[in-house]
């Protein structure tokens, strides 16, 4: 699977896929970044339709966190 890890060593590869640069693609990043936030927040996290989980967690119940 492609990822902007492994194509921002080939420049070219890059450019080809998106037809942009790297660094006009850094430049993009940040606008594209606070928009992605805005719309998981507006469409997931704030709605007013969302419920409760219908799974209870009891003493038993174990819990994974992942740390990045």
């Amino acid at each position: 699977m492609l990822s902007y890890a492994k194509l921002q060593n080939k420049p070219r590869v890059f450019r080809s896929l998106t037809g942009i640069t790297l660094s006009e693609f850094e430049e993009l990043l940040p606008s594209f970044e606070q928009a992605w936030q805005d719309y998981i927040y507006t469409h997931y996290i704030s709605r007013d339709d969302r419920h409760k989980s219908k799974y209870q967690v009891d003493s038993t119940t174990v819990r994974v966190t992942v740390q990045g």
